[in-house]
């Protein structure tokens, strides 16, 4: 049993990353802004980082109170969402007044997001502005469960959605820039975003999106089909699927509900009415809950030459979008 004790966690130091451009060159601020920036503010997170990990490493030898040892993970937690962010803000400026975004699918994003590059800078600068009283952070973030990029407002440092990944951030503590614009935080903005460094940004979304993309495809089948794909699908004129019920008897006894204008068929005995089905259009399928009954039965369809897939989330899926459904007949 000796190989199920954990080994006590390696106390390991974090260092800075080199500054990603030369501080006299980005216009429109003064060098001694980013390397007070990079040595105060990045530094000092990284310093307490350190300092923090080594308190949490003794702690949990000698032994600690369970508030205590909260408290130093939740400083823990807070520091290294800081430190990422110190990090994409810096890696997000260009030196020679930023550069032109050429990327096309990045351009396609904020056209999707926002309406265009123009609109997403509009909403930006607005959102940034709005943060005078509590100043904190604004993010461009690629959300991967909805597949797209939103601006998010965090006035404490923190990564506030848990589904996205930033990809440009900007600092917005009235001391990081009071130096150069004093209380003019609009001013401030304006300089950023004539400096973003949009290669950089477009090869960190194309990497999230490439990797959320590669995730959802593990999930997707050609088998199968969505609720909302059905629905669309079941709005057309033409190529209209015809929507077999397959749930078993005890679900359909106690489940008093089936999507509207669909007929039941026995799962047990496919053989015996599979051939009445028509050639000439898609057949879906769908069980209680989009699991291996009508996965099976859209299978052996399949082996018979018909068009058929299974619903991904059956009958409970299409009911939680409040889609239309009757009652069983």
């Amino acid at each position: 049993m000796d190989n199920l004790i954990p080994a006590q966690p390696a106390n390991i130091e974090h260092f800075v990353r080199g500054i990603p451009f030369k501080a006299h060159k980005i216009t429109g601020f003064t060098p001694e802004l980013f390397e007070r920036y990079y040595e105060d503010e990045y530094g000092g997170s990284i310093r307490s980082l350190n300092d923090i990990e080594a308190k949490l490493a003794a702690a949990r030898q000698a032994g600690i109170a369970p508030s205590e040892l909260n408290s130093l993970a939740s400083r823990h937690a807070e520091l290294i969402d800081l430190v990422t962010l110190q990090e994409i803000f810096l890696a997000g400026l260009a030196e020679d007044g930023g550069d032109k975004l050429e990327d096309r699918d990045l351009k396609k994003a904020l056209a999707y997001a926002f309406g265009g590059v123009s609109h997403w800078q509009a909403e930006f600068s607005m959102m940034a502005d709005s943060q005078k009283d509590s100043p904190g952070w604004l993010i461009l973030a690629w959300c991967n469960r909805f597949g797209r990029l939103l601006n998010v407002a965090s006035n404490d440092g923190r990564l506030a959605l848990s589904c996205s990944v930033p990809i440009l951030a900007l600092d917005l503590q009235e001391h990081v820039y009071s130096s150069d614009f004093g209380n003019n935080q609009q001013a401030y903005i304006q300089a950023y975003l004539q400096s973003i460094h949009w290669e950089s940004v477009a090869q960190s979304f194309n990497t999230e999106r490439r990797s959320s993309s590669q995730s959802e495809n593990l999930f997707k089948s050609s088998e199968q089909i969505s609720v909302s794909e059905l629905h669309q699908m079941m709005q057309c004129e033409t190529n209209t699927p015809l929507v077999l019920d397959i749930r078993h008897d005890d679900d359909r006894e106690r489940y008093n509900a089936r999507i509207s204008n669909t007929q039941w068929r026995d799962s047990f005995n496919v053989a015996e009415w599979s051939h009445d089905l028509p050639n000439d259009r898609p057949v879906v399928v769908y069980c209680m809950y989009g699991f291996w009954v009508s996965q099976k039965v859209a299978e052996e369809l399949r082996a018979e030459g018909i068009d058929a897939r299974s619903l991904i989330g059956g009958l409970t899926a299409w009911r939680a979008m409040g889609l239309p459904s009757s009652q069983n007949g």
